[in-house]
């Protein structure tokens, strides 16, 4: 029987195990799941839990660890999640025993794409559709940054920060220039409405400056052009480069529409062909003045892939059945090859 271990990931691993199952060619798959937090692991509907040592600075011991554990339970594929870096490149070891491991990408690509700026710089000198982005830690590297992007043809539509690095949107911030500082904190736009999407991130600049140089904070930051348009999170398998099944998602109030075409699904394609990306990927785009411009690529299946699944494309399963060598792999034709949409809730539960 055919064994599968996801690795320490996110809480949507259970999301993944569950699409396996209902696919038929994974369905009778014997499914093995770990986890640092023990109770975390608990929750995962695998047929066993391991719970994972913490290595995070040991990469070569966890990747021992790991090889270990598969060699004595059997596993004929590793689906690298929360420590995929530790694991970059050592394909090669568990191959040598007999075991497929499913990285994202070669170690240098995911200290790339971890690093947005680098992120931003890459995909310019390759001719891609960028944000203007400079980076900065000090308040006098931000003041410069900020007369430098003023200037750039791509800031007339407003500014914006966040960390060079990080998940989850963690320091975000859209910065106003006008006189509803005390709405915003309030929860409400200058109309008195209650704030939603952006306007949730929004934080006068002055006070975002006043934050900057009372903080002793040396974290690498980067400010950036604000882009007004809509914003696209891309659930998407690809198989050395290759675009396997890519489904869109697009917020529109408290319901998401599922495209399987469209601008940043060929902007999928070719970001995945560039970074030779592998398994379970997520790309979030954002339009601007009619082009759909990359904002970051996540190497991992997102908090939402379920979602996207409904469009058709079991992705976890595509990606297994990928690693594998279950090639070429059926994914479902949809609406003639044409853009297919579908509402569903923005939550499952």
């Amino acid at each position: 029987m055919t064994c599968v271990w996801f690795t320490m990931g996110l809480s949507n691993t259970e999301d993944a195990i569950r699409l396996l199952r209902e696919h038929p060619d994974t369905s009778r798959y014997r499914i093995v799941a770990s986890h640092a937090n023990g109770l975390a692991a608990r929750r995962l509907p695998a047929d066993l839990i391991l719970e994972e040592p913490i290595r995070k600075k040991d990469p070569a011991a966890y990747a021992d660890w790991v090889i270990g554990q598969a060699l004595r339970e059997g596993v004929d594929l590793v689906v690298a999640q929360g420590q995929a870096l530790a694991l970059a490149g050592e394909e090669a070891r568990f191959r040598a025993e007999g075991i497929t491991l499913l990285v994202p990408a070669s170690r240098d690509i995911l200290d790339l794409l971890d690093d947005k700026m680098a992120f931003v710089r890459d995909l310019a000198s390759a001719g891609v559709p960028t944000h203007a982005a400079l980076p900065f830690r000090t308040l006098e590297e931000f003041d410069a940054a900020l007369g430098e992007i003023r200037q750039d043809p791509r800031g007339r539509h407003g500014l914006c920060a966040k960390p060079v690095s990080g998940i989850y949107a963690a320091g975000f911030r859209r910065l106003r220039e006008d006189d509803h500082a005390l709405a915003r904190i309030l929860g409400q736009c200058p109309d008195g409405d209650e704030l939603t999407g952006d306007g949730l991130f929004d934080i006068d600049l002055g006070a975002y400056r006043d934050a900057l140089a009372r903080s002793p904070q040396d974290r690498e930051m980067m400010l950036m052009s604000y882009l007004p348009g809509e914003e696209r999170s891309v659930d998407f398998t690809a198989r050395d480069g290759r675009l396997v099944a890519a489904v869109a998602r697009v917020k529109r109030g408290s319901f998401q529409d599922l495209e399987t075409e469209g601008p940043a699904i060929d902007m999928a394609r070719v970001l995945a062909a560039r970074y030779r990306l592998n398994g379970q990927c997520n790309l979030q785009t954002r339009n601007c003045d009619g082009a759909a411009v990359p904002l970051e690529i996540n190497p991992r299946m997102s908090g939402a892939m379920a979602l996207s699944c409904l469009a058709g494309p079991n992705l976890p399963a595509l990606a297994v059945l990928g690693a594998l060598g279950h090639e070429p792999v059926s994914v479902p034709a949809l609406a003639g090859g044409k853009a297919w949409l579908r509402q569903v809730p923005t939550r499952l539960d």
